[in-house]
């Protein structure tokens, strides 16, 4: 999954990360935001690593649900990872999503909806 923003705790730290896949004729597409599978050393890493990325606007060429996007931190489109889910529902979207890991090395151009299964 391409990392495209993420949500932040009443305190300010990460509570989930917004996460989508390119697809084709559209471009990078929301797919679910993922809130679990983080300990609370990988909350504070992975939030370092996302303020170096910020940008003002969405990197999503498709609606991101209004209250996820009204409290959304938008990132660069850079960082790949890898989520488990337990569907990949019919209207494009992670049911049950957990954080696995980043993935060094993936260009997010080669992160596609059409590899999910």
């Amino acid at each position: 999954m391409i990392v495209g923003g993420w949500e932040a705790t009443s305190q300010g730290g990460l509570r989930s990360l917004i996460v989508g896949a390119h697809a084709d004729q559209v471009g990078l597409v929301f797919i679910g935001h993922v809130s679990s599978g983080f300990t609370e050393a990988d909350r504070r890493r992975t939030l370092m690593l996302l303020r170096t990325l910020e940008r003002p606007t969405s990197p999503f060429d498709d609606h991101v649900p209004d209250e996820l996007a009204a409290h959304a931190r938008w990132v660069e489109p850079a960082l790949v990872g890898t989520v488990e889910y337990r569907e990949f529902t019919p209207n494009r979207r992670l049911r049950h999503p957990s954080w696995k890991a980043f993935r060094a090395g993936i260009d997010p151009r080669w992160v596609t909806i059409e590899e999910l299964p």
